[in-house]
């Protein structure tokens, strides 16, 4: 009845080892189930369904343990009845996972997987525009500051009122040829030089105007009065004897005339005794060249002799002195009417002469025109033996 204990439970420890560790009858290798991470990345993205795997590795753990207990276990009431299943219908883990898990899902990487792909490489294109952009942004920053400092200051704007003016052209000199024209002088602000360079600026004005008759001109102050000669000669360095402007009147005029583009001036002065200031004349020859200096306008002449000549015009007798170098420039001088003729030409004396004629409506002799005409050969002989 009584049994030994101690020789009983060797031989079954033996034999719960063996049916535990004996692999070829108890539990099969390729019967073990193998769980894979494309197995759990099914699961997460699918989480409503059961899969097959699971119910047929538990199933196969269940049977497994029934296998692998003895008659005593089985029978045992502190385990739970298990009920066999028939090995033939439990199905190889492998097989089944080959069947319901496509091949090329193994090697696809999932839906959030190419999510996170995808965010990284967005993030990574956009790391790398917006480092191009800063470069590119730098370099032209260094580019353009220094054209910046070369730029100059910025000026004032000009005022809107100030606009840039037309430049009014000169007015053009308004002569009159048949009666005296005005030339104001200012006597306190005006010297030798500067009246002269006036006279020449005059002479220009009408030589640009192409006239060909002289043009008389009466010397005034600012306020239009007439400036006596003995004043004007003073000022303009004419050089007279006492004797002889002691016989000169205070009214004369003035005469530029364009003599073949060649402008030449003159004068007709007042005579308070003709005979007296005739002698007086002569007695001067010899300096009267040089002390009208101030009435020829070129400065390079020369007179190699002082002795006058002799000529007449119209009845009237002129006297002449030809400059040695300088064509169409002498001293005449003449004296008719009551007035002391002076001109700087020959043909210069003789339009002013006829102009005092016409100014005192004396009609002039045709006669008397052609022989002053044929005896004009005489005194340009005459100029040309002392040229």
């Amino acid at each position: 009845m009584f049994k030994d204990q101690n020789q009983t439970e060797p031989q079954d420890a033996v034999n719960i080892q063996q049916q535990n560790f004996s692999q070829d009858k108890d539990l099969k290798i390729e019967d073990i189930p193998i769980h894979t991470m494309a197995q759990d990345i099914y699961a997460i993205e699918h989480p409503d369904e059961k899969r097959e795997e699971d119910a047929v590795t538990e199933r196969s753990a269940k049977a497994v343990v029934v296998q692998n207990l003895t008659e005593k276990q089985k029978t045992s009431p502190f385990l739970n009845p298990v009920t066999e299943i028939a090995p033939e219908k439990i199905t190889s883990p492998l097989k089944t996972e080959a069947a319901t898990e496509p091949a090329p899902q193994e090697d696809t990487p999932s839906a959030s997987k190419n999510g996170t792909l995808a965010i990284l490489a967005s993030i990574l294109i956009l790391v790398i525009i917006g480092g191009g952009v800063y470069y590119f942004l730098s370099t032209q920053k260094k580019n353009i500051e220094p054209a910046a400092i070369a730029l100059p200051a910025p000026t004032a704007p000009k005022p809107a009122a100030e606009q840039t003016q037309t430049p009014v052209p000169e007015p053009v000199l308004e002569l009159s040829l048949t009666n005296p024209n005005y030339f104001p002088v200012d006597l306190a602000n005006t010297d030798s030089a500067a009246l002269k360079n006036t006279l020449g600026e005059y002479a220009q004005k009408i030589q640009d105007s192409a006239i060909a008759t002289p043009v008389e001109f009466l010397i005034v102050d600012p306020d239009n009065n007439p400036i006596s000669f003995e004043t004007f000669a003073k000022k303009l360095g004419l050089t007279f004897s006492p004797a002889l402007m002691a016989n000169l009147g205070d009214s004369f005029s003035l005469f530029i005339y364009n003599d073949q583009a060649a402008m030449r001036l003159g004068l007709s002065v007042d005579s308070k005794n003709d005979a007296r200031l005739k002698i007086g004349l002569s007695a001067e020859e010899k300096t009267l060249a040089q002390g009208l200096q101030p009435l020829i306008i070129p400065t390079d002449y020369q007179f190699k002799s002082v002795i006058f000549n002799t000529g007449d015009y119209n009845g009237v007798a002129i006297r002449y002195l030809n400059a040695s170098d300088t064509p169409n420039l002498s001293v005449d001088y003449a004296i008719s009417g009551k007035q002391l003729v002076i001109g700087t030409s020959k043909m210069t004396a003789r339009m002013i002469l006829d102009h005092i004629a016409t100014a005192a409506a004396i009609p002039a002799d045709p006669s008397t025109t052609e022989a002053s005409t044929a005896n004009a050969p005489d005194e340009i002989g005459a100029s040309a033996s002392i040229k």
